[in-house]
């Protein structure tokens, strides 16, 4: 009987306008998500161009790089004289610098190219090395020894704190801390000058400032142009140009933040141990 009733309504056409009436409403749905989806992603874009477009401020990217830990990817290349490589510490294979002669110091390069840094609130905690060959780290563990790791071979060398009377290794130790605090990671000596107000910069263009800077190693201590631009992205910074040489210094910065550093000194358990260079052997 019931399937008889409904042979009857469909034989009748009663359901045609019930059909049209639902076909005609999920049309409108579609429609309606279609409008939906082309807004939502048309809001999308306009963030992300806001986000790629906004001012960063010289003295908010300052404070960022300051306030933030960072695991920091450069490249590029510093023209320094070969006395003044910023690269030659610890370890001659972290350094490109040939030999100085005794006559002449050459214009040498020091590529930065897949060299990451380990920055805690601007403070230098561990540099790798990973191009060129080279896949070596350095850093400073909490005792405040000196480890240098080659990764490669999977082995490590640990420089113990020496005492006053260990010439050799208070030099190098000194050395290394002097680096590691302004030689080592570019951003450090120009952002101490800026704080010390030694190095003070104007707006040239959008996100992009410059000013005159003196310093050692980076500019043969002559007075130079330094330029360098602000990341909407990151908040900090992504170039530094240095004209201090022929040809200029570039470098770029990808700045990535890290939650925690907790695990920057860790020698991995199956690296084996080198000996130290007779010279800077400390007491036992």
């Amino acid at each position: 009987m019931k399937l008889d009733f409904f042979k009857n309504v469909l034989k009748s056409g009663a359901f045609q306008p019930i059909l049209t009436v639902i076909l005609i409403g999920f049309l409108l749905v579609f429609a309606f998500q279609l409008v939906q989806n082309r807004n939502n992603s048309a809001s999308s874009s306009e963030s992300q161009i806001r986000e790629l477009t906004q001012k960063i401020k010289f003295e908010d990217a300052v404070n960022n790089y300051y306030g933030g830990k960072f695991n920091v990817l450069t490249n590029g290349s510093l023209f320094v004289r070969a006395n003044n490589s910023a690269l030659n510490v610890t370890n001659p294979s972290l350094s490109s610098s040939p030999t100085p002669s005794v006559t002449e110091v050459p214009i040498v390069e020091n590529k930065y190219d897949n060299l990451f840094f380990v920055m805690d609130k601007g403070e230098l905690k561990r540099i790798d090395a990973k191009s060129f060959g080279l896949n070596s780290s350095l850093f400073f563990n909490r005792k405040g020894e000196i480890v240098f790791l080659d990764n490669s071979s999977k082995k490590f060398t640990l420089y113990k704190v020496p005492a006053d009377s260990e010439k050799d290794a208070v030099t190098l130790f000194s050395s290394t801390e002097l680096a590691f605090k302004e030689k080592l990671f570019p951003l450090s000596a120009l952002l101490k000058d800026y704080k010390d107000e030694k190095f003070n910069p104007v707006e040239r263009a959008y996100n992009v400032y410059s000013g005159k800077w003196t310093n050692p190693v980076y500019t043969d201590s002559r007075m130079v142009d330094v330029v360098l631009q602000t990341d909407p992205l990151t908040g900090v910074f992504s170039a530094m140009f240095i004209a201090s040489s022929n040809p200029p210094s570039t470098i770029y910065f990808d700045f990535r933040k890290v939650d925690s550093l907790e695990n920057y000194d860790q020698i991995p358990a199956d690296y084996q141990s080198v000996d130290v260079p007779k010279k800077y052997k400390t007491k036992e």
